[in-house]
């Protein structure tokens, strides 16, 4: 491969890695229409991770606060996981009993 042929492929590659670039942005912006409480959950938890890492007086806040939170979230899936359980056994309620 010569260093002409070497040049045009870098520029190949440069022009393909623009439209890329410029797709993504377009695709977030889309992204963050379409979907605007998933953007600002997001927003929201990055910035109290950060804010957690840097100062240790709301490290004492969330840390408890999160563990609250994620404990709540088990209970309420336990709970729907219960719930569908016990939907899916009464629907096929044919299935428990034998008729002789």
């Amino acid at each position: 491969m010569t260093f002409n042929e070497f040049n045009n492929t870098n520029e190949e590659e440069l022009y393909y890695f623009e439209d890329d670039c410029c797709n993504l942005g377009d695709d977030l912006k889309t992204f963050t229409q379409s979907n605007p409480l998933l953007t600002k959950g997001l927003l929201v938890g990055s910035t109290l991770a950060a804010a957690t890492i840097i100062s240790p007086k709301v490290r004492k806040v969330t840390i408890p606060t999160c563990k609250f939170l994620a404990k709540q979230q088990l209970k309420l899936l336990a709970g729907i996981g219960v719930l569908s359980i016990a939907t899916y056994i009464t629907s096929n309620s044919s299935d428990l009993h034998d008729t002789n």
